[in-house]
């Protein structure tokens, strides 16, 4: 019965993709008006990304590898921690089950084989 219920949340997810890519599609630059390229992930990083570029220039080289190395992993942050805390939020408030489609979660396999 779990299985099923994963399966379809996974045709669930699968089918809300081909949807949200169909209406939102690619960002074209031919069209920055449109909502669908406003709204793109990789739009959305790059004004990010931006609007915080001045302030990694520095005089000295090494000091300025350093905040652009730091900032990289701040991108990186700022873009998957929300999309976690949502799937977090989804799986444990929602009851949305965390297992695979096809079998067992690994955590879970390890812990009956061991007792």
């Amino acid at each position: 019965m779990k299985c099923h219920l994963n399966c379809a949340n996974v045709f669930a997810v699968l089918v809300l993709a081909i949807a949200l890519d169909v209406i939102l599609g690619d960002p074209s630059p031919n069209y920055p008006e449109k909502l669908g390229f406003k709204l793109h992930p990789t739009v959305l990083m790059g004004r990010f990304t931006k609007t915080l570029e001045p302030h990694l220039k520095s005089g000295k080289p090494k000091e300025s590898k350093i905040k652009r190395c730091n900032f990289s992993l701040d991108v990186i942050l700022v873009f998957t921690v929300p999309v976690f805390l949502g799937l977090w939020v989804l799986y444990t408030f929602a009851g949305i089950s965390s297992t695979p489609c096809f079998g067992h979660n690994p955590l879970e396999v390890y812990y009956m084989h061991k007792a």
